[in-house]
């Protein structure tokens, strides 16, 4: 089991809206916040199948504690993912 904070470090980023006045999109790449702080939560699973060998699950959630977007914008998204790490462990 693991939980803790993430410091997370954007190096590039774009987004696109959709331009209501024409088809096209319209980029936007100013707003993002470089530095952003994410919760992070994990629980570890092990299943023996042999004396020698072990398959290993990692569930883990991720949740982004405030916006990806500077204060001064419109705009607010925080994102979060689940994701499994899967394994096998050998015994020597």
């Amino acid at each position: 089991t693991t939980a803790g904070i993430k410091v997370n470090m954007l190096l590039k980023g774009r987004t696109y809206f959709k331009n209501y006045e024409n088809t096209g999109l319209t980029e936007v790449s100013e707003p993002f916040v470089k530095i952003s702080f994410s919760y992070m939560a994990s629980a570890g699973l092990e299943y023996r199948w042999t004396d020698k060998i072990s398959l290993l699950a990692l569930p883990i959630v991720n949740y982004n504690i405030s916006s990806l977007y500077n204060r001064n914008s419109n705009l607010s998204q925080k994102p979060y993912s689940f994701g499994v790490n899967v394994g096998l462990r050998f015994r020597l």
